[in-house]
């Protein structure tokens, strides 16, 4: 599976609550209603996507068939085909953060700063 394959599969994950759903079948249990109270459809969501290179641009076109609105920061711009055809909208990092249901990190690590000096958290409310 490629890259922004799993990173895509990582959002459906989350979004839908699937680590619980699978836990409880796992141990014969089934409680739809209380799995159905933290469990979202994509579809209508704001994705931001940080880094969009190759990688985020491929999770962007992965996305695009949940109708999600999909938003973007990258240092650069992209120009507005790539924007077009990856569904895309250039935000500030800022918005974003206060804007999306959910945001994937595609950045590359930076050269100059040291390892692990970037922490990213997935966290659900």
């Amino acid at each position: 599976m490629s890259v922004a394959g799993h990173a895509a599969m990582c959002i459906l994950n989350l979004v839908r609550n699937f680590a619980p759903q699978y836990n409880q079948v796992k141990n014969g249990e089934w409680d739809i209603a209380g799995i159905a109270k933290k469990s979202y459809d994509l579809e209508g969501k704001a994705v931001g996507i940080y880094g969009a290179g190759a990688i985020g641009q491929l999770v962007a076109m992965r996305l695009q068939a949940f109708d999600v609105k999909m938003y973007y920061y990258k240092r650069s711009r992209l120009s507005n085909v790539e924007e077009e055809v990856c569904g895309f909208r250039y935000t500030r990092l800022d918005d974003m953060t206060a804007n999306c249901d959910v945001i994937s990190s595609s950045k590359h690590p930076s050269r100059t700063k040291p390892r692990a000096s970037s922490i990213v958290t997935c966290s659900s409310a």
